[in-house]
């Protein structure tokens, strides 16, 4: 590269841990992590508390501590609401921000600045350049200023169809089928029509009704599902088989509020289908919608979203329901970083004046929330499963890094950082048993199977909180423990 860059990017990885990346490049493999640590510099160790999301990654926009930039902590209380932490809002939001971003600043001195799914980027302030979302941890995605864990996404999250109950989803059952334009072939067909009821929407999106046809390819029993908003097999949405995903699946939805239609991208994945079809699971990814979360709105028109799905959480909330397995996880991975690659890409290419770039990308802190400490178990089996799953998700991250480094050229001083680590889940420090030992607090442990409450309970809220007969409460014990910010390392890249 030249002596002087002409532009500047930060690619962020959420929670990338220096010792978990170090034994990853020992072991072969992640060539891009690799090029970029060789041909730049590294530093594993940065400071800033507390160590977690919000506060870390303003720290990183701002170059402000904490108490200057006012993100001070993951959970706010709200003066005169409820100590419970249900009432608690995570800190997401540009709007809490006292100190100013480099975005901004570069904005006012004429730069052109793209900003992708960077927590605490949404509502944007500029006037030059284009940002996606970045109000949660995943694009399209808000949790400000959303009570306790809730979040809203455009259009809808994850759901599931199944002849067993899910909270999270919809329950039927197999029936004849009286489909039109069945095959003449087609050998004792059933049908199942469920009300989906799509959860999530920042704007609630009208309930439809879906039907699933179940058939035989063959002779040994049922091992063909086709999807359709009508019972009409030639107007199906897809066909897949056991393990199968369906290709992005494009489709109309209703805003409730006024009745406009928006399109919405999804993709569908048999997780089960017996013999008889007594026993059925198709997972249904979150629908990932194109307005209102973009600005200015009609950057949106540069981005063609029919393709790819965003894939939020990758699926951790199902996998705890027992929904989907670890491998489709990690294929959930794989899609959240072709929707970021695509929507990156496609920016990047309608406005090559860009000046500064910054982004996020979230799956590695989601995997370890899930399955740090599986790579520490006694359990060899436990522990080789999940180190393949960590390399899986290392690689896809690898590979988007790679992509971004192409895409950007060699006139680009890239930083490639992360905002904290982790370590696996050690003894905890229970502060509510604590403090309801000292005559401060009142609580009731928890054990719910609600659709949210699974996920609460890994995150250590495992009680129900009696606030009228408590004078202190805890904001949130961890069940990780994160080390000091940045440990991912502060990495700058210089091509010469």
């Amino acid at each position: 590269m030249s002596q002087k860059a002409k532009r500047a990017a930060l690619i962020g990885f959420d929670c990338l841990i220096p010792r978990r990346l170090m034994k990853l490049l020992d072991e072969g493999g992640l060539d891009n992590f690799r090029r970029f640590k060789e041909e730049g510099s590294y530093i594993p160790e940065g400071y800033n508390l507390p160590t977690v999301t919000p506060p870390s990654w303003a720290t990183i926009c701002t170059g402000a501590y904490p108490r200057t930039h006012g993100v001070e902590d993951y959970y706010y209380y709200h003066r005169g609401e409820s100590l419970d932490y249900k009432f608690t809002s995570q800190a997401f939001g540009s709007e809490i921000l006292t100190a100013e971003t480099i975005w901004d600043c570069w904005d006012k001195a004429g730069k052109k600045c793209l900003v992708v799914n960077y927590p605490m980027s949404w509502p944007s302030r500029m006037q030059r350049g284009i940002m996606v979302m970045g109000q949660g941890l995943s694009p399209a995605e808000t949790r400000w200023p959303l009570h306790g864990n809730e979040h809203k996404e455009f259009l809808a999250s994850e759901s599931v169809i199944s002849t067993e109950f899910y909270s999270m989803g919809v329950q039927g059952q197999f029936d004849d089928a009286d489909w039109d334009n069945l095959p003449d072939d087609m050998d004792e067909p059933l049908s199942m029509s469920v009300k989906m009821h799509f959860k999530e929407g920042v704007e609630p999106v009208a309930d439809q009704v879906w039907h699933i046809l179940a058939w035989q390819s063959g002779d040994d029993g049922y091992d063909r599902i086709t999807l359709s908003p009508e019972k009409d097999y030639q107007k199906a949405f897809c066909t897949i088989g056991l393990r199968e995903w369906s290709e992005p699946i494009e489709h109309d939805f209703t805003i409730q509020a006024d009745g406009r239609t928006e399109k919405g991208v999804f993709r569908c994945k048999l997780m089960q289908l017996s013999d008889d079809a007594e026993d059925f699971k198709l997972y249904v990814s979150g629908i990932a919608g194109r307005c209102k979360f973009i600005a200015p709105e009609s950057a949106a028109g540069q981005i063609d979203f029919s393709k790819q799905i965003t894939a939020n959480d990758i699926g951790l909330v199902a996998y705890l329901h027992g929904i989907i397995d670890t491998e489709t996880v990690c294929e959930l991975v794989e899609f959240h970083s072709a929707w970021l690659l695509n929507t990156i890409e496609s920016l990047m290419k309608a406005n090559p004046d860009w000046d500064l770039f910054y982004m996020h990308s979230h799956p590695i802190d989601w995997f370890y929330h899930g399955w740090l400490s599986d790579l520490d178990s006694s359990d060899e089996k436990v522990r080789t499963a999940a180190e393949k799953m960590e390399r899986h998700i290392y690689t896809v991250e690898d590979r988007l890094l790679g992509r971004l480094m192409d895409l950007m050229g060699d006139e680009t001083l890239i930083c490639c950082c992360s905002d904290h680590g982790a370590t696996p889940m050690g003894p905890i420090l229970n502060t509510a048993h604590a403090l309801k030992a000292a005559g401060l607090c009142s609580y009731e442990p928890k054990k719910s199977e609600n659709y949210w409450d699974i996920y609460e309970e890994s995150e250590g809220f495992n009680y129900v909180l009696d606030v009228s007969q408590s004078k202190a409460v805890p904001q949130r014990y961890q069940m990780r423990r994160k080390t000091p910010p940045f440990r991912a390392g502060d990495i700058r890249r210089v091509r010469r």
